[in-house]
């Protein structure tokens, strides 16, 4: 007889223990039962056709119900690499709550799809996430499940992990949640697949130590374009500054003769003038420009609802200002906006400035 038709008849003589471990026998016997069934299909899976392997899913499945966890954690770590394992084992192995058990299969099997993954991203825990961000190969839509839903770890390892593959939006995506955090910068800076536009952000973001880490660090084809961009950046920072001087001029000279007001601030803002913009505000509100310009380009909108408002500015303007940052509202995020603008007062909006300026002044 083959050596299939030995295991299937093994297989078949479990169906006696298997019932028992079902309907009650101890955490011992069904442990031993689960090994048992696992080692028969580990014996011939290169074998088995997917209907046979179909038939040990089905006792799988319903054994695996009734194994505690250190049992679970077992099987998810045999079945793991396992490129013919019984699929639908593999997915409750992978929706288990514990990442003990659910971490081996969300990493390396193959038999999960992309949907299934992103079914997981959506609805588990940060430690599945992570768990998946560790696959070799992650496709454009898993990527962007994963920068959606993940939080600093996740993107960490999703952004320095060779493998995964970015829509140019992904990129844009993670660039934006990479605020504040420059190990996802830096590796996002020496990944060799990262679009030119997306490389100038990631360094225009870097400060100064980042940039000779990231050129020390870097592949060679990557330091070429790294180099590149820095020569263009320090190009652009000195017709930014000779822009920056004259618009402050411009504005100082306004406001010696009387002309800064509200009307003189909103034609700024919708004619697009930023440094002028930039400028008005920073006498207004006593802030440096440095500051009045990365909040008026802040992600966190309501940065500028505090700016304007600390100068005593209406929603005309503070709509003007929000509508020169690049990331688009929608009309009900737009409504919010306003309705949170209208019950801000000047005082506590001033409060609220001051205090941003003081935590800016011990952080740097």
């Amino acid at each position: 007889m083959s050596e299939i038709g030995n295991v299937m008849i093994a297989q078949f003589s479990l169906i006696d223990e298997l019932q028992d471990a079902i309907e009650g026998s101890s955490e011992t016997k069904r442990v031993e039962t689960l090994r048992q069934v696992t080692d028969l299909f580990l014996s011939a899976n290169r074998k088995l056709s997917e209907k046979q392997v179909a038939v040990f899913d089905n006792v799988l499945v319903h054994l695996v119900e009734n194994v505690s966890n250190n049992g679970l954690a077992e099987l998810s770590e045999r079945l793991q690499e396992i490129n013919n394992a019984p699929i639908n084992t593999i997915r409750r192995l992978a929706n288990d709550d514990s990442i003990a058990v659910a971490g081996p299969v969300l990493t390396r099997s193959t038999r999960l799809t992309s949907t299934d993954l992103v079914d997981i991203v959506q609805r588990k825990s940060e430690a599945h996430r992570y768990a998946i961000s560790e696959r070799v190969e992650l496709d454009e839509t898993l990527t962007s499940a994963l920068i959606e839903y993940g939080e600093a770890r996740v993107l960490h390892r999703l952004s320095s992990n060779a493998g995964a593959r970015f829509s140019e939006e992904g990129f844009a995506a993670l660039l934006r949640k990479s605020e504040g955090r420059d190990e996802i910068l830096e590796a996002l800076g020496l990944r060799t697949d990262l679009p030119h536009a997306i490389l100038r952000d990631v360094i225009s973001k870097a400060n100064e130590t980042l940039r000779e880490k990231l050129l020390a660090d870097a592949p060679a084809a990557v330091r070429a374009s790294i180099e590149e961009v820095l020569s263009l950046l320090s190009a652009t920072v000195e017709n930014s500054e000779r822009r920056q001087k004259a618009a402050r001029q411009v504005v100082q000279e306004a406001n010696r003769a009387g002309f800064l007001n509200e009307s003189t601030v909103l034609n700024y803002a919708n004619f697009r003038q930023k440094d002028e913009l930039t400028a008005a505000l920073e006498i207004m509100t006593g802030s440096k420009f440095d500051f009045v310009q990365r909040a008026l380009a802040s992600e966190m909108r309501e940065s500028t609802l505090i700016v304007c408002k600390a100068a005593g500015l209406g929603w005309p303007v503070a709509h003007a200002a929000l509508k020169l940052n690049p990331a688009k509202l929608s009309a009900s995020d737009l409504a919010a906006l306003e309705h949170s603008y209208s019950k801000l007062t000047v005082p506590a909006a001033q409060r609220t400035l001051r205090f941003w300026q003081v935590k800016n002044s011990l952080a740097s």
